[in-house]
């Protein structure tokens, strides 16, 4: 008798691992982008106030990209791979998400085969190394339609919910198409 599961898992391996070199790759050969280097010319201020008022009011995007690149310079440093490295690894993780996502909804063919696509696109894998808000976005988008399946199947635990909400949350200070998103998943939890 084949163990699906067994092979799903090492597929399912293979895809992130490959999805990971590529994405580390592209990280490291490519160099800042202008919407990249926008984003760090407001960040190095003293205060938070200074960094609200001159980074974030003078942005149009919400402010947890912002607050986090301030604080992750300050912390790592500014080399292009160094600022990059949280967004690639959720650009990983999303491959995985993905999966889980793909499986809950359907089964697991299906999700290797979403895993198979965030991995080796070039839309999430250029958008998924960028330090922008797309990776974060794809990682909360895929986390809300994880969770709103498990309220629809009515397995929704108290973690459930909160993983729901958190994501929610966190999207409206993302990116407007995150909360957009949000917004649209929360209207078809109320039909």
């Amino acid at each position: 008798m084949i163990n699906t599961k067994f092979y799903s898992t090492i597929w399912l391996w293979i895809i992130i691992c490959f999805g990971a070199c590529l994405r580390i790759y592209a990280a490291h050969i490519s160099p800042l982008t202008h919407d990249e280097l926008s984003a760090l010319s407001r960040i190095g201020y003293n205060h938070f106030s200074e960094l609200i008022h001159y980074g974030i009011l003078t942005d149009n995007h919400p402010a947890l990209l912002q607050v986090f690149l301030h604080y992750w310079s300050k912390i790592a440093g500014t080399s292009v791979f160094i600022i990059r490295a949280p967004f690639v690894l959720l650009s990983i993780y999303s491959i995985y998400l993905s999966f889980q996502t793909g499986k809950v909804w359907f089964n697991s063919r299906v999700g290797l085969l979403l895993a198979i696509c965030i991995s080796t696109l070039q839309f999430p894998i250029t958008y998924g190394i960028w330090a922008r808000p797309y990776s974060i976005g794809i990682v909360l988008s895929l986390g809300l339609l994880y969770t709103y399946k498990m309220i629809l199947k009515n397995k929704a635990s108290k973690k459930a919910w909160f993983i729901y909400g958190l994501c929610g949350i966190l999207s409206f200070y993302t990116h407007y198409f995150s909360a957009l998103f949000f917004i649209l998943v929360n209207f078809l939890l109320m039909l």
